[in-house]
């Protein structure tokens, strides 16, 4: 995957996210579906963490996970969202700024040699897999779920804008 396509499929799947979590009750934010997982709003802070991950790799190259500091979830659905659209930007700057072969240079991710760009799409399918794990979420709470790939119940099918 070279870094224009890379930069595409963010930018396809970014604004799916923060639709489903703008579309979430913020009484709801502190749901835990079960004692063993996260709440609603610590389910977003992982978005951010690793967002903060992404943009180390984009601005450097590499994680360092030693040295990375954890943002815990702000004290609201909003404010949490509003923090993870401010980095996802922060990103978004770094990656135009990513030559292509910044882009496609070996990296250590998490113990595993690869290409940059093999690293950051598996974040970004980590990010689509939360993402799924919040629709849940927000049928429980009550809240609505958006078309991601299709239709849902909430959104009928909506051609691209």
């Amino acid at each position: 995957m070279n870094k224009n396509e890379f930069i595409a499929m963010r930018q396809h799947e970014f604004p799916k996210t923060l639709k489903l979590f703008r579309f979430y009750p913020e009484d709801k934010k502190d749901l835990k579906p079960s004692a063993m997982i996260r709440s609603a709003v610590e389910l977003v802070a992982t978005f951010i963490n690793e967002e903060g991950i992404n943009k180390s790799y984009a601005t450097t190259g590499r994680f360092d996970m030693m040295n990375f500091k954890w943002e815990a979830p702000q004290t609201s659905m909003k404010s949490t969202i509003d923090r993870f659209e401010s980095l996802a930007r922060e990103t978004d700057a770094a990656l135009d700024q990513l030559s292509e072969d910044e882009f496609q240079k070996e990296t250590d991710f998490f113990g595993m040699k690869m290409p940059l760009a093999a690293a950051l799409l598996n974040i970004l399918l980590d990010h689509i897999h939360h993402r799924g794990q919040f629709t849940i979420y927000s049928r429980i709470a009550g809240g609505k779920v958006p078309q991601i790939y299709g239709p849902s119940a909430d959104e009928p099918w909506q051609p691209p804008k």
